[in-house]
């Protein structure tokens, strides 16, 4: 889920999940409205040709709460059939960690194409290593680039679930490249990320279980194991 600072301006792909692909509304016309805490506070129509909507910083504030999720529901057209969809994101407090979008995907081998900042939540990856820990992690006295990459290995792990069928979506077209996602070996770049994560906790001083406990050697690219 995408994740923005309190008071950040958003802007959201116009790319609606349609019978099992992304696809973009006819003419870019969307109308759409924009819920805080189940609350209406904003709504209105993109322009032709629009591929993206703008949500000003005035509706992005935090008072008492650390986070807050939004949601927006939009109704457009494709192939001049009406369609409905939700999209969503949340305002957090910034994080005191400098891991990003990027960062995961190069771990996983993959471009922005292929999984696109708006699927990728750092959040949820800090969260778990929160619940990992038990504690912030800063409170262990971590160290910060330690902290980062167990956040990015959370999120790795993550974005395992589902990512083959994404990126087969992405290229329902390239039969050759369609060929070679179905034979990539998702189980063991998930058993490579989680023993590194799982070694990092161990090195945090966490008690837990774990069959697996041997660092990972990074690769290039994890997919063609090159």
């Amino acid at each position: 889920m995408l994740t923005i600072d309190p008071g950040e301006v958003i802007e959201l792909p116009l790319l609606f999940r349609v019978d099992g692909f992304e696809t973009a509304p006819d003419d870019g016309v969307v109308s759409w409205k924009l819920y805080r805490g189940g609350v209406q506070v904003a709504s209105g129509t993109t322009t032709a040709g629009s591929t993206s909507l703008t949500i000003p910083g005035t509706h992005h504030g935090l008072t008492d709460q650390s986070s807050q999720m939004m949601m927006v529901r939009c109704s457009f057209k494709v192939g001049g059939q009406p369609r409905q969809a939700t999209l969503t994101y949340r305002i957090v407090e910034p994080l005191p960690i400098y891991v990003g979008s990027e960062e995961v995907r190069q771990v996983l081998g993959v471009t922005p194409d292929e999984l696109p900042d708006h699927h990728i939540d750092i959040y949820q990856g800090y969260l778990q290593v929160q619940r990992d820990l038990e504690q912030e992690p800063f409170g262990l006295g971590v160290d910060l680039e330690i902290v980062n990459r167990m956040v990015c290995l959370a999120e790795c792990r993550r974005q395992m679930v589902g990512l083959q069928n994404k990126m087969l979506a992405v290229y329902a077209t390239d039969d050759q490249r369609q060929e070679r996602l179905k034979k990539l070996d998702l189980e063991d770049l998930h058993e490579r990320l989680s023993a590194e994560y799982y070694q990092l906790l161990a090195n945090s001083g966490v008690d837990f279980y774990s069959d697996s406990l041997v660092l990972a050697v990074p690769r290039s690219d994890p997919f063609l194991g090159e």
